[in-house]
């Protein structure tokens, strides 16, 4: 499924300063042993207060909002998406950045962002605040 950028937006290939995400990989620990897989978070600034655990099917886009109020950890635990932060300067670059498992990106209050799974993918996401009535529609990513 081919998805587009919203009529508007200026794609770049390089995380300029506007872009304010910080991206990091082996952020934490995956250990496996006969009952299964364990994911342990550990190295955060901010203690989370609210988790989710999404599962996402090849080619399906989810995010398209941003959260005014609280930072947002999302870590890929299995799979590969590609993730598009959307800048708050009047450019409206968009940073394109391929996550695999055991990545990393920290996306902070006020940027925009969408994801689609490139694989079966799945991911934690770590807020420092409840994030329910804090995700503003942002239309990124289109079919």
């Amino acid at each position: 499924m081919t998805v587009q950028l919203e009529s508007g937006l200026t794609p770049t290939d390089i995380q300029l300063s506007c872009v304010s995400a910080t991206f990091t990989r082996n952020s934490f620990t995956d250990t496996e042993d006969d009952r299964g897989q364990a994911f342990l978070f550990e190295r955060f600034n901010n203690p989370a207060t609210f988790i989710e655990v999404i599962h996402t099917l090849p080619g399906k886009i989810r995010g398209n909002h941003v959260h005014q109020n609280c930072d947002e950890t999302l870590n890929v635990v299995k799979g590969e998406m590609t993730l598009y932060l959307l800048c708050n300067c009047p450019k409206k670059h968009v940073f394109k950045q391929t996550m695999k498992s055991g990545d990393t990106v920290v996306t902070p209050k006020g940027l925009a962002h969408a994801l689609q799974a490139i694989k079966e993918t799945e991911i934690v996401v770590l807020f420092d605040q409840d994030p329910r009535a804090d995700r503003d529609r942002v239309q990124i990513l289109t079919f």
